[in-house]
Protein backbone atom coordinates (compact mmCIF):
# COMPACT_ATOMS: atom_id res chain seq x y z
CA UNK A 1 0.00 0.00 0.00
CA UNK A 2 2.99 2.79 0.81
CA UNK A 3 4.44 2.10 -2.41
CA UNK A 4 1.31 2.66 -4.39
CA UNK A 5 0.90 5.50 -2.70
CA UNK A 6 4.23 6.87 -3.39
CA UNK A 7 3.83 6.23 -6.80
CA UNK A 8 0.68 7.63 -7.07
CA UNK A 9 1.93 10.66 -5.86
CA UNK A 10 4.81 10.60 -8.38
CA UNK A 11 2.44 10.38 -10.86
CA UNK A 12 0.30 13.41 -9.74
CA UNK A 13 3.65 15.30 -9.42
CA UNK A 14 4.64 14.37 -12.76
CA UNK A 15 1.02 15.26 -14.42
CA UNK A 16 1.08 18.66 -12.05
CA UNK A 17 5.24 19.50 -13.98
CA UNK A 18 3.66 18.62 -16.81
CA UNK A 19 0.74 21.07 -16.52
CA UNK A 20 3.08 23.85 -15.38
CA UNK A 21 5.43 23.05 -18.54
CA UNK A 22 2.63 23.43 -20.93
CA UNK A 23 1.08 26.38 -20.02
CA UNK A 24 4.47 28.07 -19.61
CA UNK A 25 5.43 27.05 -23.54
CA UNK A 26 2.01 28.31 -24.57
CA UNK A 27 2.80 31.73 -22.81
CA UNK A 28 6.13 31.66 -24.64
CA UNK A 29 4.58 30.81 -27.74
CA UNK A 30 1.78 34.05 -27.20
CA UNK A 31 4.69 35.94 -26.29
CA UNK A 32 6.38 34.93 -29.67
CA UNK A 33 3.37 35.77 -31.99
CA UNK A 34 3.80 39.64 -29.51
CA UNK A 35 7.29 39.72 -31.25
CA UNK A 36 6.60 38.06 -34.51
CA UNK A 37 3.95 40.88 -35.41
CA UNK A 38 6.32 43.66 -33.91
CA UNK A 39 9.30 42.29 -36.90
CA UNK A 40 6.62 41.99 -39.56
CA UNK A 41 5.93 45.88 -39.18
CA UNK A 42 9.04 46.83 -39.04
CA UNK A 43 10.41 44.72 -41.67
CA UNK A 44 7.23 46.38 -43.78
CA UNK A 45 7.96 49.77 -43.05
CA UNK A 46 11.56 49.44 -43.46
CA UNK A 47 11.84 47.61 -46.75
CA UNK A 48 9.21 49.95 -47.66
CA UNK A 49 11.85 53.05 -47.15
CA UNK A 50 14.30 51.22 -48.73
CA UNK A 51 13.18 50.61 -51.83
CA UNK A 52 12.23 54.26 -51.86
CA UNK A 53 16.01 54.90 -51.53
CA UNK A 54 16.51 52.36 -54.05
CA UNK A 55 14.87 54.04 -56.17
CA UNK A 56 16.45 57.56 -56.10
CA UNK A 57 19.82 56.18 -55.47
CA UNK A 58 19.21 54.95 -59.39
CA UNK A 59 18.56 58.95 -60.33
CA UNK A 60 21.39 59.40 -58.46
CA UNK A 61 24.23 57.54 -60.49
CA UNK A 62 22.22 58.37 -63.44
CA UNK A 63 23.27 61.79 -62.81
CA UNK A 64 26.61 61.31 -61.93
CA UNK A 65 27.27 59.13 -65.32
CA UNK A 66 26.29 62.09 -67.42
CA UNK A 67 29.19 63.17 -69.78
CA UNK A 68 29.45 67.17 -68.66
CA UNK A 69 28.95 68.34 -64.99
CA UNK A 70 27.18 71.92 -65.12
CA UNK A 71 25.94 73.67 -62.59
CA UNK A 72 22.15 72.45 -62.94
CA UNK A 73 23.10 68.91 -62.65
CA UNK A 74 26.06 69.31 -60.18
CA UNK A 75 22.62 70.93 -57.89
CA UNK A 76 20.67 68.09 -58.72
CA UNK A 77 23.62 65.86 -57.17
CA UNK A 78 23.57 67.39 -54.37
CA UNK A 79 19.93 67.60 -53.66
CA UNK A 80 19.44 63.71 -54.31
CA UNK A 81 22.37 62.92 -52.45
CA UNK A 82 21.16 64.81 -49.73
CA UNK A 83 17.44 62.75 -49.89
CA UNK A 84 18.82 59.48 -50.16
CA UNK A 85 21.35 59.20 -48.47
CA UNK A 86 20.61 61.03 -45.19
CA UNK A 87 18.71 57.75 -43.77
CA UNK A 88 20.54 53.88 -43.27
CA UNK A 89 17.01 52.47 -42.61
CA UNK A 90 17.07 49.35 -40.75
CA UNK A 91 15.33 46.39 -39.02
CA UNK A 92 16.22 46.19 -34.84
CA UNK A 93 14.45 42.52 -34.61
CA UNK A 94 12.08 41.55 -31.67
CA UNK A 95 14.26 38.87 -29.75
CA UNK A 96 12.81 39.28 -26.26
CA UNK A 97 11.09 35.68 -26.10
CA UNK A 98 13.69 34.27 -27.96
CA UNK A 99 16.52 34.96 -25.79
CA UNK A 100 14.51 34.36 -23.23
CA UNK A 101 14.00 30.55 -24.48
CA UNK A 102 17.55 30.04 -25.23
CA UNK A 103 18.92 31.67 -22.10
CA UNK A 104 16.21 30.16 -19.64
CA UNK A 105 16.27 26.77 -21.36
CA UNK A 106 12.98 27.27 -22.57
CA UNK A 107 13.56 25.51 -26.28
CA UNK A 108 13.18 22.37 -24.16
CA UNK A 109 9.56 22.97 -23.41
CA UNK A 110 8.61 23.61 -27.33
CA UNK A 111 8.12 19.99 -27.37
CA UNK A 112 6.28 20.52 -31.42
CA UNK A 113 9.31 19.81 -33.62
CA UNK A 114 7.28 21.86 -36.30
CA UNK A 115 7.44 24.26 -34.55
CA UNK A 116 10.82 24.16 -32.80
CA UNK A 117 12.63 23.90 -36.36
CA UNK A 118 10.67 27.38 -37.91
CA UNK A 119 11.83 28.77 -34.51
CA UNK A 120 15.56 28.13 -35.37
CA UNK A 121 15.07 29.13 -38.95
CA UNK A 122 13.81 32.09 -37.86
CA UNK A 123 16.11 32.87 -35.14
CA UNK A 124 19.26 32.07 -37.89
CA UNK A 125 17.34 34.26 -40.66
CA UNK A 126 17.64 37.18 -37.91
CA UNK A 127 21.34 36.40 -37.58
CA UNK A 128 21.75 36.10 -41.25
CA UNK A 129 19.80 39.75 -41.84
CA UNK A 130 21.83 40.99 -39.67
CA UNK A 131 25.41 40.53 -41.29
CA UNK A 132 23.58 42.13 -44.15
CA UNK A 133 22.93 44.85 -41.93
CA UNK A 134 26.29 45.44 -41.34
CA UNK A 135 27.29 44.90 -44.82
CA UNK A 136 25.04 47.42 -45.66
CA UNK A 137 26.54 49.59 -43.32
CA UNK A 138 29.94 49.15 -44.46
CA UNK A 139 29.36 50.57 -47.65
CA UNK A 140 27.13 53.62 -46.53
CA UNK A 141 30.17 54.09 -44.16
CA UNK A 142 32.70 54.25 -47.39
CA UNK A 143 30.15 56.34 -49.05
CA UNK A 144 30.20 58.99 -46.59
CA UNK A 145 34.11 59.48 -46.96
CA UNK A 146 33.34 59.75 -50.68
CA UNK A 147 30.94 62.29 -50.08
CA UNK A 148 32.93 64.75 -47.61
CA UNK A 149 36.10 64.67 -50.30
CA UNK A 150 33.81 65.58 -53.15
CA UNK A 151 31.41 67.90 -51.58
CA UNK A 152 31.17 70.66 -48.99
CA UNK A 153 27.83 70.91 -46.79
CA UNK A 154 28.82 73.63 -44.35
CA UNK A 155 26.41 76.25 -46.36
CA UNK A 156 23.78 73.77 -45.78
CA UNK A 157 23.70 73.06 -42.30
CA UNK A 158 20.33 74.90 -41.32
CA UNK A 159 18.41 72.38 -44.36
CA UNK A 160 20.71 69.48 -42.29
CA UNK A 161 19.16 71.24 -38.60
CA UNK A 162 15.33 71.35 -40.27
CA UNK A 163 15.36 67.69 -41.55
CA UNK A 164 16.38 66.69 -38.42
CA UNK A 165 13.00 67.05 -37.41
CA UNK A 166 11.13 65.60 -40.36
CA UNK A 167 10.69 62.97 -42.74
CA UNK A 168 13.24 63.41 -45.33
CA UNK A 169 11.96 60.65 -47.71
CA UNK A 170 8.46 62.84 -47.65
CA UNK A 171 10.34 66.08 -49.20
CA UNK A 172 9.70 66.72 -52.83
CA UNK A 173 12.73 66.69 -54.16
CA UNK A 174 11.80 69.58 -56.28
CA UNK A 175 11.94 71.12 -52.72
CA UNK A 176 15.91 70.22 -51.83
CA UNK A 177 16.85 71.45 -55.42
CA UNK A 178 15.16 74.42 -54.42
CA UNK A 179 17.16 74.66 -51.01
CA UNK A 180 20.57 74.19 -52.46
CA UNK A 181 20.63 76.15 -55.44
CA UNK A 182 23.22 78.67 -55.30
CA UNK A 183 24.60 77.16 -51.92
CA UNK A 184 26.11 74.26 -53.70
CA UNK A 185 29.67 73.76 -53.19
CA UNK A 186 32.28 71.46 -54.15
CA UNK A 187 36.25 70.05 -53.05
CA UNK A 188 36.74 68.93 -56.11
CA UNK A 189 35.57 68.92 -58.98
CA UNK A 190 38.06 66.15 -60.11
CA UNK A 191 36.30 63.31 -62.56
CA UNK A 192 38.19 60.81 -61.43
CA UNK A 193 36.64 61.19 -57.74
CA UNK A 194 33.40 62.10 -59.34
CA UNK A 195 33.93 57.98 -60.90
CA UNK A 196 35.17 56.61 -57.49
CA UNK A 197 31.78 58.56 -56.07
CA UNK A 198 29.57 56.97 -58.56
CA UNK A 199 30.73 53.41 -58.04
CA UNK A 200 30.42 53.88 -54.36
CA UNK A 201 26.88 54.68 -54.59
CA UNK A 202 26.39 51.06 -57.11
CA UNK A 203 28.21 49.40 -54.27
CA UNK A 204 25.79 51.10 -51.35
CA UNK A 205 22.66 50.61 -53.77
CA UNK A 206 23.62 46.54 -53.86
CA UNK A 207 24.49 45.92 -50.77
CA UNK A 208 20.38 47.75 -49.53
CA UNK A 209 18.92 45.66 -52.03
CA UNK A 210 20.34 42.55 -50.61
CA UNK A 211 19.42 43.50 -47.25
CA UNK A 212 16.02 44.47 -48.76
CA UNK A 213 15.55 40.97 -50.09
CA UNK A 214 16.47 39.03 -47.05
CA UNK A 215 14.13 41.50 -44.98
CA UNK A 216 11.33 40.34 -47.24
CA UNK A 217 12.06 36.66 -46.49
CA UNK A 218 12.39 37.29 -43.17
CA UNK A 219 9.02 38.80 -43.18
CA UNK A 220 7.39 36.31 -44.96
CA UNK A 221 9.26 33.35 -42.59
CA UNK A 222 7.36 35.55 -39.86
CA UNK A 223 3.98 35.28 -41.07
CA UNK A 224 4.02 31.70 -41.58
CA UNK A 225 5.81 31.38 -38.08
CA UNK A 226 2.88 33.52 -37.14
CA UNK A 227 -0.01 30.50 -38.47
CA UNK A 228 1.69 27.42 -37.61
CA UNK A 229 2.35 28.94 -33.66
CA UNK A 230 -1.62 29.97 -34.20
CA UNK A 231 -2.98 26.40 -35.09
CA UNK A 232 -0.50 24.23 -32.76
CA UNK A 233 -1.22 26.34 -29.94
CA UNK A 234 -4.56 27.43 -30.39
CA UNK A 235 -3.87 31.07 -30.36
CA UNK A 236 -6.15 32.09 -33.33
CA UNK A 237 -8.06 34.15 -31.07
CA UNK A 238 -5.64 35.95 -28.97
Amino acid sequence: MLFLAVFCGFLAENFREHGIDRAREKEYMRSMIEDLKQDTTNCHNVTRRNAVIIQGLDTLISCLSEPSQDNSNINLIYAYCIKYRYYNPEVQFSERTMSQLKNNGGLRLVKDKEVSDELSDYDQGIRFCDRQRDQALHYYQLLDESELNIFDFAPIKPLWDSLSKTDVLSVPIETMVRYVMNKTRLRTADATLFSKYMNAIIYDQVAIVTYNNDLVDQNNKAATLITLIQKKYDLKND
